[in-house]
């Protein structure tokens, strides 16, 4: 959580009422994500987001949810009682929350955890790859670094809002043989097996994937 220590509580509020809670929570699981080497399925759908609502109840960035309900019972006199009622709980992030209340707040970070989900099968896939193979041995560059070169061959026209282009990229890529999709995109149900299929189905995916092709090109 270094990203989130060192800043003023005050400070963070103000950011609260410029951002609103949603970018909030994005923001500090962007900054947890960060900050871990792996990113399993559990780490993305449990334990970060626990760590997001336990940083966020520390911090003051969200309102405690209710714990009871207000219970109105009408008599025939025409008068009325109240009562709190407690409501069925569950732990989340070291807190009890309504049951369905975590749920609702993990759904909250589907579009950061589908990024960090990419980024996360992206690394993995090409850390795979550059793994020296035997049979190749120095017979020159690999096949994966050619590939890098030719997706950013394909988007470097576009410039730096090549993001804002991914339908014409993805037909671009489509054309260029060495310029293959990830093969775990190939294992999704359904499977992508082509780039403007990953547009249409997995944009922020193809995004991870063009952005590190991108980063491993700058290297060559």
């Amino acid at each position: 959580m270094g990203a989130l220590a060192g800043a003023p509580k005050h400070t963070l509020v103000r950011r609260v009422g410029e951002f609103g809670g949603l970018e909030i929570r994005w923001k500090v699981y962007d900054a947890i994500a960060a900050e871990e080497s792996e990113l399993s399925e559990r780490l993305l759908r449990e334990t970060i987001p626990a760590r997001v609502y336990e940083v966020m109840r520390e911090r003051g960035w969200i309102e405690p949810p209710d714990l009871t309900i207000l219970n109105i019972t009408l008599k025939l006199d025409g008068t009325s009682t109240k009562e709190l009622i407690p409501v069925e709980t569950e732990s989340f992030g070291g807190y009890q929350v309504p049951r369905g209340f975590r749920e609702r707040f993990v759904k909250s970070l589907e579009p950061q955890i589908l990024h960090w989900r990419g980024r996360s099968l992206v690394f993995a896939e090409e850390t795979e790859d550059s793994r020296p193979s035997p049979a190749r041995k120095k017979r020159g560059p690999r096949a994966n670094m050619e590939r890098h070169r030719v997706i950013a061959r394909v988007v470097s026209p576009f410039g730096a809002t090549w993001p804002k282009h991914l339908p014409e990229i993805a037909e671009l890529l489509c054309q260029e043989p060495t310029a293959t999709i990830l093969t775990t995109w190939e294992k999704r149900i359904p499977a992508v097996r082509s780039w403007s299929r990953a547009e249409q189905e997995i944009p922020e995916m193809m995004l991870c994937a063009i952005k590190y092709s991108l980063k491993m090109a700058a290297k060559l």
